[in-house]
């Protein structure tokens, strides 16, 4: 699953394409078809945003190496063989090093105490005391209203 995206969306987007290619006029069912006459409207669609979720995936996950310039950053080119070597652990390296922090702060006390702060105000906005003084609000403010509506 790709990360980012409700798995609800990427569902959605699955549950069309198959019911795109349940039709068998769909050129979906035939590259020949596709080639020839391209995708209808509603294939269209679908397609260029199953196209948006990937692409925006990859930005994501590659970052830099996905600019025009940002591969080189993460290879060598060789002038023998005219061609650009590709380094993965280039790459990997610091994607590593991030996790590797990120593992190692989530288990600290300071984290911890950053994540009840977060679930105590999550309480106190979604709390049965937020959902009292919201209704009394609501209550007062409608009954200010009409009192001051002009006739």
């Amino acid at each position: 699953v790709l990360p980012n995206y409700s798995s609800s969306e990427l569902l959605y987007y699955q549950s069309e394409l198959k019911g795109l290619v349940k039709n068998k006029k769909s050129a979906l069912n035939s590259f020949k078809r596709f080639f020839e006459f391209g995708a209808s409207n509603e294939e269209r669609k679908v397609l260029e945003s199953v196209r948006q979720i990937i692409s925006k995936y990859l930005l994501s996950f590659a970052g830099s190496l996905c600019t025009m310039q940002g591969f080189k950053s993460f290879g060598v080119f060789d002038e023998k063989t005219n061609e650009f070597d590709f380094f993965p652990d280039k790459f990997l390296e610091p994607l590593r090093a991030q996790l590797a922090f990120q593992t190692t702060m989530t288990k600290t006390q300071m984290f911890l105490s950053f994540i009840e702060e977060k679930k105590t105000r999550l309480d106190l906005l979604e709390g049965p005391c937020a959902n009292l003084i919201a209704d009394w609000l609501c209550f007062r403010w409608r009954r200010y209203k009409r009192a001051n509506a002009m006739p």
